[in-house]
This record gives C-alpha cells, structure tokens and sequence, in this order.
C-alpha cells in the first residue's frame, strides 16, 4: 500500500523571479485597501487578487495546477479549481502571525513574496513533520489543506506572501457525503489526510456485512442502512449485506460469579462489575457469537445496529488489513473506547489497545472466526466487550481468562482511531434487562422527517402486468428512496398474519399489489409509568379500500393479506 501523498509538502524554489514578486508587491501595496475579516476564523491582513488592479496570476496558476497533479499524483484530467487567491502582509508592528489551522480546500499554497532580508522570522510552520520552511523569495511551498501550519512570527519588518486555495475533482479525491459532518478538527492530520485520500490500489475483498438488530427496533436497521447506503466502495471489493435478528437474552446462562468487588483498572467499570448481568448483555453475548459463528467468511464485519462511521470506512478496513500483511490478526476493532492508556503501534493505521468498551464495529477474519467456532456460548455469558478481553488473555479479572479456552489468545487489533462510533439514541440495548423492565420508550415515527419516506402508493391500478409493476417501482423509487434497481422479483401471492422484514442482501423494495388489508410497524409507543399489560405497538394500518398498489423500503416491518407481491432487487449497497 503506497503512503498517502497528500501527507508531504513541497517546496518549489524560484518559482517566479524576483522582479515578479516585486511587482505583485507594488500592486498590492498601491492598491492599499486590507482587509482583516475575510476568512472567519483565522484571518489575515489580505487583498484578494481579483480586487488589485492589472494584476493577473493566472500564468502562475495554471503552472502550480501542473506541479500539483505531478506532486500529488493526480490524474491528468483532474479539476483543480483555484478559488481564493490573496496577498498577504505580516507585520511586526500589525498582524504577525497566523496560529495554527487547516484550511478549506484540497490543496493549498504559499508563495513568498518578499526578500528575506526584509523580515526577521517567519516561515510556514507544519506540526506533524515538526517542521519550518523558509524558502527564498520566489519559492513556492505546496501542502495538503487539511495538514495542520501555521505562519510563523516574524520580529522585524514586513513579509508578503501569495496564498492560494485550490478544491480538487479527482477520482482519487474523496468528497464529503451531503448527510456526514465534517471530521472534526481535533482529530489528527492522518484522519483528516486519509478521508481526501481515495487509494486506488486496494484488495480484492468480499466482506460479509451483518448488522444485529432487535426486531422491534426496525429504525435503529434503518438508520444503519442509511449509514451503510452512503459509504464509498472500493470497485474491487462485493459486499454480502445482511441483517441479524438480535437475540432478547435467552440461549445461555450467565456465569455465576460475574459480581465482584475486585477494583478494576477504571473506575468506569466498577458499576459494570458490582450488579448482575443483564438480559440485554446475554442478548448482546449471543448474538454476537452465533453470528460469528455462522459464518464461513474470508472477512466477517459484524455492526450493532447503532453503529455509525464516515464515508471513507471501508477504504479505512482496506488500509489496515494492507498494513497487516505481514502480521498475524484475527480481529480489529475500529469502535472500542479506551479504558485505560496502554496502546502500542503495530502499523501506521493499526495499534494495539489493552481494555477497551464498546463491540459496535469490530471486523473478524478467517482465523479469528475459527478460534470461536467451537466455543459453547450457552454458558457463562458476560458482557461481550469484557468475553473479548478474556479471549485475548488480558481481562484484568485472571479467573475469567481460563473460563473460556482457546488454543491461542484472540489477536485484536484497534484502529489508530476510533473509526466507528455509537449514534447517541439514550441507553443502549445491552442496558436493558429484558427480564426485568419495560424495553425502551420509542416514539411514533410520525414526528420523524423520514416518515414520508415508508411508503408509496398508486390507486386503482388492477391486475398490472410485470413491465407495469416496473414502471411504477421507477417512478415510487424517483420520488422517494433513489435506490439501484437492478430487476423485479415476482414472489407470488401472499398472506402475513406476523410482522415481516424482507431486507436482505438484494431486496429494496417490497411491492405489494391489491391486498386487502395492509399494516406498517411504527415502533413502541409507551409511557413509562404504563403497566406491561398497556404497552402497545404504533402501526399504520393503509388504506385499502381502493385496487392499490404499495411501495416499502425493505426495512420497514409489515403485515399484509391476499397481496400479490414483488421484490425490487439492487445491488448490495442501496
């Protein structure tokens, strides 16, 4: 796997001569009128080029555009868009410096101005490489603009400088996904570096995708779907998606000793480790085990149904096994939450953690699901982050690093940052005691935006042939979900008297011609003070009084009688 190019920075020396940042200078100073507002958080005493007159760089610019493609190895029908080019002064008595930041483009660049001899200090400072870069007058320096810099401070005299902004239109450039926010600016250049960058030279892979989902829970799939609808797939890999019923906390015994008073290494776990072990944590331990050990996969990714992650996710599982060639791994985790400061560097992108919470987002390979295979998951049931730490041989509670043999410790990897995390939708499901207290409160997705999107409806259609059951399946999906349609399924009459779910690896969206009555599984709709006996399901019950026919995302829940009903199949992702 080839190092991220956009990591380097670049300088250029000579780039233009010194009568021509002399006359850029002039220009710029005869022109006078600075500005300290234009950029909102970190401003600059500057004059956007296009406001000083007879001055034009657009000779300079398109030679950078040059230099940028050869740099930065893009494509040589590659867009790069210059979209704020400005002069800039620093000052020893005004502004003379610039903190670090990131900028908002792709690329950026600094061309200085100024002779040396002018100002005392100043430079471009960037933090990951520890680095300060001076160049000569006429030198120009090239970065990334999402690497972390800073203008340094100069002490004496004046320093000008020309500064670009340049978005870029790649295939190798990533663009942030309409429904993601951006990466936070805490995370570190890599993070920031590693979403722009869209590796072509990744594996061939099939990864199996499974997303355990309690059947009630039918929004939590969905949001999980939406989530899985938008990330970025690598051309060779082919993705198996599909969901798993969440076990509800029967199928095993918990271990009787789970409750101690042993102090763990985090003060966080001691309430984990002074009760009982819930049903919604045996419902999480089985659920988690029966799928691995389901599986004849090269490459298992197993998703709690509240798991979310930004576009570039699997182009992040790519990175990590490449770097793990080499290594001997059985699982990584790209979720898991730190419960203490021991880690070690394994790779670039891979480190090892010791104890660490949260099994959201945690990728199996052929090996690890071989040491599980055989593991009988109907006894001892605990907590299924601490059952990882077990296997590893490293839970801080040595009794329960015998409890549960392997012929060799379970090798977990970590993510060198968390690359998936839990949507905050108030407690979890491993919190609830299915046993014990009511499931959680779920309101009635009717105060939902994405309500309008459960169903679609034609009225007084009959007996529709299958090229009509085509033509209106493009017309609901344009108006509503966008989903790729590869072909019609027709999958004959049918009556469900239970809740049904058809989404699996292929199925979009469920078409269901002339029934004669039709429900939609809204959720649980309950009060927290109402008995058990009063909890009650919120469902849509349609109108089907006229010949209709229905159009539903594969992962809403319904029920439906004497209904003719088709699949529209797609590719894995919707």
């Amino acid at each position: 796997m080839t190092t991220n190019p956009l990591s380097k920075h670049y300088v250029i020396p000579g780039f233009i001569s010194q009568d021509r940042c002399n006359d850029i200078i002039e220009k710029a100073s005869s022109y006078g009128k600075w500005t300290s507002n234009r950029h909102k958080n970190y401003p600059t005493t500057d004059i956007p080029v296009d406001n000083i007159p007879d001055l034009n760089v657009d000779e300079e610019l398109e030679k950078i555009k040059d230099i940028c493609k050869c740099k930065y190895s893009l494509e040589a029908d590659s867009i790069i868009k210059p979209y704020d080019i400005f002069v800039v002064k620093y000052d020893a008595n005004g502004q003379n410096k610039l903190d670090l930041h990131r900028d908002s483009s792709a690329l950026s660049f600094v061309l200085l101005l100024s002779n040396p001899d002018d100002f005392v200090g100043g430079g471009t400072y960037y933090q990951s490489a520890d680095e300060t870069i001076t160049p000569e007058q006429g030198g120009l320096a090239l970065h990334c603009g999402k690497v972390k810099h800073a203008g340094v401070t100069i002490t004496s005299g004046t320093r000008y400088i020309l500064i670009g902004f340049m978005n870029v239109e790649s295939t190798k450039i990533r663009q942030k996904h309409p429904d993601e926010d951006k990466i936070s600016n805490k995370l570190s250049d890599k993070r920031h570096l590693d979403f722009l960058w869209r590796n072509k030279d990744t594996l061939p892979i099939n990864l199996s995708i499974r997303i355990i989902n309690l059947v009630k829970r039918p929004e939590k799939l969905r949001k999980c779907m939406e989530t899985i609808s938008r990330l970025d797939v690598p051309e060779n890999w082919t993705l198996d998606i599909r969901p798993v019923t969440a076990n509800e906390g029967h199928g095993a015994t918990p271990y009787a000793q789970w409750k101690t008073d042993q102090i763990p290494p985090n003060p966080q776990m001691m309430k984990y480790w002074q009760r009982d072990i819930k049903s919604g944590e045996i419902g999480c331990y089985v659920s988690h085990l029966s799928t691995i050990q389901a599986s004849n996969k090269e490459y298992l990714l197993i998703l709690e149904d509240d798991a979310d992650m930004y576009s570039d996710f699997l182009y992040r599982v790519d990175q990590c096994i490449q770097e793990l060639k080499d290594h001997s791994w059985d699982c990584i985790d790209f979720g898991g939450i730190s419960m203490d400061d021991n880690k070690n560097a394994i790779t670039p992108s891979v480190i090892q953690r010791n104890c660490t919470y949260q099994t959201h987002c945690i990728l199996y390979n052929s090996s690890g699901i071989a040491k599980i295979k055989d593991i009988d998951y109907t006894k001892n049931a605990i907590p299924y982050d601490e059952y990882l730490l077990a296997l590893r041989n490293i839970h801080p509670r040595s009794e329960l690093n015998v409890l549960y043999p392997l012929s060799s410790p379970l090798i977990c990897y970590h993510s060198y940052e968390q690359l998936s995390w839990q949507r905050s939708e108030g407690i979890h499901d491993t919190e609830n005691n299915y046993a014990e207290r009511k499931p959680i409160p779920l309101q009635p997705r009717v105060e939902d935006p994405w309500d309008m999107k459960n169903y679609y409806r034609f009225k007084n259609i009959t007996n529709p042939d299958i090229d009509k059951i085509l033509s209106l399946t493009v017309k609901a999906n344009d108006a509503m979900w966008h989903f790729q349609i590869a072909e019609i399924q027709d999958a004959g009459r049918k009556t469900y008297n239970n809740w049904v779910m058809a989404i699996n690896d292929k199925i979009k969206i469920v078409i269901v011609v002339n029934p004669s009555s039709m429900s939609l599984f809204r959720g649980t709709n309950l009060d927290c003070e109402q008995s058990k006996s009063e909890w009650k399901s919120s469902t849509t019950d349609l109108d089907c009084s006229q010949p209709s026919i229905f159009f539903i995302p594969s992962y809403i829940l319904f029920k439906c009688q004497g209904a003719h009903i088709y699949y529209a199949n797609g590719n894995t992702l919707m």
